[in-house]
């Protein structure tokens, strides 16, 4: 008894003759799924299927589904879905197209609703509206799982924007509606489908994008070509900037407002944008890995170049090679960030004025300083006394420090 009371799954190791009613009750309470290794009369034996899928839902799985039908029993599958919305495809047929046993699954995940399509028992529940309306509310995306008709109705539609995850990269809320209403048109070739052409309505758009912004995808094209629904898009996702009109792109207040959300969106702006100072300037600010998405002239252009290295090393790698083949600038680059000496063309390593700089900004530049500039003493010296920008590892420099008469890389 007390193996089982610390560990449930204790009791696949205890003969047959000693599972009696009491070690496998106290078995299922610390963890249900030990129902499996009930004797068969028992996994029918209410109290202890009962204690099994209140500590976890899907041990209805091992519940009797002879007489007595436990997974016919609706306290019992009750109980599983409400701990484990998955323990409903463990119910019986009749228990799966029970309605509260629908509303309990649901609410306890929206998307449990797609499982409501392969069982015939089910299948009415998906144009249930409290059903449905309880789905979208828990999850959003569930409206994929929608007859046409049902999802553009406006209180289902606007709860599965409302409850979609607001950071999903691929946002289906919208989309979903826009697929409704096209396939609603095809079941009424000859007249107008009665029902709301939701994603005309630039308010229940506007809706969409400010909850996440690549909603804008899904968007008609007068919509993505009106600037207060794709300033509301971009501050919600910069990245939404890729689905705005030409015309936005070239907008600098759009695109400013999208880089502040997110860097990465100058790579969806105008050319003209692309090679205008301010932007660039921001987004590097925001972002120093932006500066690839910059003009050549811009990437040609050491104050905008210094402003990306300053706070990503690597942004080195972007800046045109005219540029990268000017010692001076390669110099003011290590000395606003040391780290960028492992990105700079292999000479620069092996140069004493360029790998000084770098250390002294940063001990652990050290790592790219190429032999045998790594037994330098002046170098070796800059490094040991460097107590590193806020940014350095203080431990990570003593472990360096130690190292600093080993071989260097090339």
């Amino acid at each position: 008894m007390r193996a089982v009371t610390c560990n449930g799954f204790q009791l696949a190791s205890v003969p047959e003759e000693h599972k009696t009613p009491e070690v496998v009750l106290a078995a299922v309470q610390q963890d249900g799924k030990a129902l499996q290794f009930a004797p068969i009369h028992l996994r029918g034996n209410r109290t202890i299927v009962l204690a099994a899928v209140t500590n976890a839902g899907q041990a209805l799985k091992h519940a009797s589904s002879n007489d007595p039908n436990l997974r016919d029993d609706k306290d019992v599958v009750l109980t599983a879905v409400q701990r484990d919305e998955s323990a409903y495809r463990f119910a019986s047929d009749t228990m799966k197209g029970d309605l509260d046993v629908a509303l309990a699954t649901v609410t306890k995940n929206g998307f449990a609703l797609g499982d409501f399509i392969g069982h015939r028992s089910a299948a009415h529940l998906v144009r249930d509206k409290c059903v449905v309306l309880r789905a979208v509310t828990s999850d959003g995306s569930a409206i994929q799982y929608v007859p046409c008709d049902v999802a553009l109705d406006r209180r289902i539609a606007t709860a599965a924007i409302t409850n979609e995850s607001s950071s999903a990269y691929t946002p289906v809320a919208l989309k979903c509606v826009v697929q409704a209403w096209n396939d609603c048109c095809a079941q009424h070739v000859n007249s107008v489908p009665p029902v709301e052409k939701l994603h005309a309505d630039i308010d229940f758009v506007s809706l969409a994008v400010a909850r996440n912004g690549l909603a804008l995808e899904w968007a008609l094209p007068e919509h993505r070509a009106d600037k207060s629904v794709v300033l509301t898009a971009v501050e919600s996702n910069g990245l939404a900037l890729k689905f705005a009109s030409k015309k936005l792109k070239n907008d600098k207040v759009v695109v400013l407002n999208a880089i502040e959300q997110n860097a990465v969106a100058l790579q969806h702006a105008s050319e003209e944008l692309k090679n205008d100072s301010a932007v660039v300037k921001r987004a590097v600010q925001r972002k120093g890995s932006a500066l690839q998405y910059a003009s050549l002239v811009l990437k040609s252009e050491p104050a905008v170049v210094l402003e990306a290295v300053s706070n990503y090393a690597m942004a080195i790698e972007f800046a045109s090679d005219s540029l990268k083949a000017k010692r001076d600038f390669i110099l003011e680059a290590v000395e606003v960030n040391g780290m960028a000496l492992g990105y700079v063309p292999r000479g620069y390593k092996a140069d004493k004025g360029v790998a000084l700089a770098a250390v002294k900004h940063s001990a652990l530049a050290f790592q790219y300083v190429a032999y045998p500039l790594t037994n330098d003493t002046d170098i070796v010296n800059a490094a040991k006394q460097c107590n590193g920008n806020a940014n350095d590892d203080v431990e990570a420099i003593v472990r360096l420090v130690k190292k600093l008469y080993g071989v260097g890389r090339n």
